[in-house]
């Protein structure tokens, strides 16, 4: 379930894992699989936002966006980054990698994800991934929109700033 923001206050067991469900076949002959799906009031709690963190943002940032991160190679670390506003979605669609989160109380958790298993990342969550096998494939669904030319909107902070919030 989708945790309301809590800020600084988040915790590493807000974050909660899911499966994909299915694959079942269709009239077509392909195979439909459910990424997710979540209640309505979950949904509204994925589009709330903390106003004083959108203020200070130049642009309204506040949206949905969907991106993948194709392509990595086995041994590779990504992420290393918390938000303060953006609520991620992240979901293995390929290969498997290895989650690490950690809050501001150093609590710390550990998920191994394999294709077909997701995330929710609340703000406030220093999240970072091992590729556990070549080829692997993320796809993110975030309540952030995001210009590459304007990076006030990008809500993506380092380690170290995260430190500073400790």
């Amino acid at each position: 379930m989708i945790t309301k923001n809590k800020g600084l206050q988040n915790t590493v067991e807000d974050v909660e894992l899911f499966t994909t469900r299915g694959p079942w076949e269709t009239k077509s002959k392909g195979n439909l699989r459910v990424l997710f799906s979540f209640p309505y009031e979950e949904v509204l709690r994925y589009f709330s936002y903390d106003d004083k963190e959108v203020a200070p943002v130049q642009q309204d940032i506040r949206g949905l966006r969907a991106y993948t991160v194709e392509d990595l190679q086995k041994g590779v670390t990504g992420g290393i980054e918390f938000h303060k506003i953006r609520k991620e979605i992240l979901i293995v669609l390929q290969g498997s990698v290895t989650l690490h989160l950690r809050d501001t109380s150093e609590a710390t958790k550990e998920f191994l994800l394999s294709a077909h298993d997701g995330v929710y990342i609340p703000p406030y969550i220093v999240h970072t991934y091992t590729v556990e096998e070549d080829d692997t494939k993320l796809l993110a669904i975030a309540n952030t929109l995001f210009d590459t030319e304007d990076k006030s909107t990008h809500d993506t902070f380092s380690l170290e700033e995260f430190q500073e919030l400790s």
